[in-house]
């Protein structure tokens, strides 16, 4: 009887958030319109983006050399402004707000249904309305927000899971191909078309790694010679996955010593170098947005039992300790781009934390460690070894090399994770999308209705964004 009432109200939040779902497309819509209708010229990064693409919607080719990333979006634009003359649409599909509404379509709309999808692939066993869940992830705050913008992280993000998945599909051929196109949007993809070879490697030497139990510590050398031991042994099964990402990074490596550099344009603010706080930050980022699914009863007594448990554990723990302190200490980074320009909310957070007295940095270490063992502990639960190493080496190498603090490009790594992670209870999911939808409603109403002006430049209007 009580478990009967207990799925008539499961089945009635379900049904619930099919609405809410239903609810939220209208109010993305209506958001976008007054956007658009609020700020109709481009915007922030959009002043290099949007004129770009116009370029080529005229049979402009020249590149401006401010922009840093391939033109993948502006030659989908340009596809789609070919196609819509070719059958006399009478749209100018090169005007901003249509330019616009392509990352809209793939937030809002192509985003959700791919995500339905991995997730059903990752998590097979799980009931039909925590996959129908799994849309919602479209609405983490960074994709969310810049869906209603003309930038390249909402598309680089889509092909890179697009890829994941087509590669998890063991549809190797289409997941190279979609991953050569996302470098088209951001070169530091080839990090992540690197991790999802990996993963289709292990895949076909070992079909339960993803979601195997780690070994013990002293097991972990012995088990990544046992991986290239069987990675040798199969490698006549291996070539068709090899091969083709073999040539991809090849062909990419050329590309930047060819260029001298990752980067296209303003290479002399986007030199690389050694950024190991990054790490740090990503963690402490995805733990705040995660608060709902991460902030359990237990959680605090047991980060203190498996941390300071014993004399081992404290060793353990203050060496870690020692070592982020020491990281903190001679490689924390402050990029000129990251406190020219008040219009982002990194540049508040900064100031008015690291920047505020010179002991904060040493004092965040702890936070930061904290961050870093309640993020991963979910993902080691589900995850294995070789995932794990996997996982932190693609984000170590997107983030790592970086100097400038963005939290754009936490977003990649953070549907990683997410998608990765065992599903939390319903409720939580729940927690979770209001919690989103919440910071969604306060970044567009700010954005929108709370504009400021510099000093310097009277008369034009400046708004606060991620």
């Amino acid at each position: 009887m009580e478990e009967g009432f207990y799925d008539t109200v499961f089945r009635f939040l379900s049904t619930l958030m099919d609405l809410f779902f239903v609810f939220l497309q209208l109010l993305h819509g209506l958001a976008f319109s007054f956007i658009n209708w609020k700020i109709p010229t481009a915007y922030m990064d959009e002043i290099f983006h949007v004129p770009q693409a116009q370029r080529f919607c005229l049979a402009d080719y020249s590149y401006d050399r401010k922009l840093t990333t391939p033109p993948g979006l502006y030659l989908i634009s340009l596809i789609l402004a070919r196609i819509s003359n070719s059958l006399f649409i009478p749209f100018d599909l090169c005007g901003i707000i249509w330019l616009r509404l392509l990352n809209y379509i793939i937030a809002f709309i192509a985003f959700p249904i791919l995500l339905k999808k991995i997730y059903r692939q990752i998590h097979p066993d799980q009931p039909n309305p925590v996959i129908k869940r799994s849309a919602y992830l479209a609405l983490f705050p960074l994709n969310a927000f810049f869906g209603f913008l003309y930038y390249t992280d909402v598309g680089s993000t889509f092909l890179v899971i697009w890829a994941y998945y087509l590669g998890l599909k063991k549809r190797y051929w289409r997941s190279i191909c979609v991953g050569f196109i996302s470098l088209l949007f951001r070169q530091t993809n080839i990090a992540w078309i690197a991790f999802i070879a990996f993963i289709q490697i292990l895949q076909r030497v070992y079909k339960e790694t993803l979601f195997a139990r780690h070994p013990h510590p002293g097991q972990w050398i012995s088990s990544w010679f046992h991986l290239i031991v069987d990675i040798l042994r199969n490698l006549n099964q291996l070539v068709g996955i090899i091969a083709p990402n073999a040539v991809l990074v090849s062909g990419f490596a050329y590309f930047v010593y060819m260029n001298k550099g990752i980067v296209l344009g303003d290479k002399e603010n986007h030199i690389p170098g050694i950024h190991f706080p990054q790490l740090f930050y990503l963690s402490t980022y995805v733990a705040a947005l995660s608060v709902p699914i991460l902030l359990t009863i237990n959680l605090v007594p047991r980060f203190i039992t498996r941390n300071f448990g014993g004399v081992g554990r404290v060793l353990t723990t203050f060496g870690f300790l020692l070592v982020m302190l020491i990281v903190v200490h001679f490689n924390t980074r402050e990029h000129p781009f990251l406190l020219a320009d008040n219009r982002h909310y990194v540049f508040y957070l900064w100031a008015r934390t690291i920047r505020r007295h010179p002991l904060i940095r040493y004092l965040a270490v702890p936070l930061y460690y904290a961050c870093i063992w309640t993020v991963l502990r979910p993902l080691a639960q589900s995850s294995s070894l070789f995932f794990m190493t996997a996982f932190i080496g693609a984000c170590s190498l997107v983030l790592i090399p970086s100097p400038l603090l963005e939290f754009r490009y936490f977003t990649i790594p953070y549907y990683i994770w997410r998608l990765h992670i065992t599903p939390p209870e319903r409720w939580r999911i729940h927690l979770e999308v209001s919690f989103h939808v919440l910071i969604n409603l306060a970044t567009v109403l700010l954005f929108i209705y709370r504009p400021f002006e510099w000093a310097h430049e009277p008369g034009i209007l400046q708004r606060f964004m991620w």
